[in-house]
């Protein structure tokens, strides 16, 4: 009784190791994701490409020109990348709406960990784009999009600056 509670005990923690939030693991290492702020990149061409490896995104924060995301994917073995792009042009409408896409290169990682993590952009260079536009401050509705999907997130996300 006494070493079966010993092994579970032993599991349990190795299940809690392995799919602790913000790692990844390579060659049976462990490292932790670096949380990092990164500025949107803004294209024109819509034959763009990027990576869209699956990723939920669970819940969006904007505070000034940063916008927060609270995302989930599988893996748990190697480092995941994600970048947040911006079209540089705008639909029209009142405020106008720029569709924003969030990109995932997992680098292959086929393990199955649940994971989470929070990404921080800048979204200053899509505030530029605006001002470079309409000559003015104002706001805009964000249409993000989960890494492959076509349809943004509904509502959109209003992004005042």
């Amino acid at each position: 009784m006494k070493r079966s509670f010993v092994l579970l005990i032993l599991i349990c923690s190795f299940i809690q190791y392995r799919c602790e939030e913000n790692h990844y693991f390579d060659g049976g290492r462990r490292y932790p994701i670096t949380p990092r702020t990164n500025s949107i990149i803004m294209f024109s061409d819509s034959a763009f490409t990027f990576d869209k490896d699956g990723a939920k995104i669970e819940a969006i924060r904007i505070q000034g020109d940063l916008l927060t995301l609270e995302v989930a994917y599988g893996g748990g073995c190697k480092e995941h990348i994600f970048k947040l792009y911006g079209y540089k042009y705008f639909l029209k409408s009142n405020p106008p709406q720029a569709d924003v896409f969030l990109s995932h290169n997992s680098n292959g990682d086929m393990c199955d960990a649940w994971l989470r993590s929070t990404l921080s952009f800048d979204l200053y260079p899509l505030r530029q784009a605006y001002i470079n536009t309409f000559h003015d401050n104002g706001a805009l509705y964000l249409r993000i999009h989960e890494p492959g999907m076509q349809v943004p997130l509904y509502p959109l996300v209003l992004y005042r600056f």
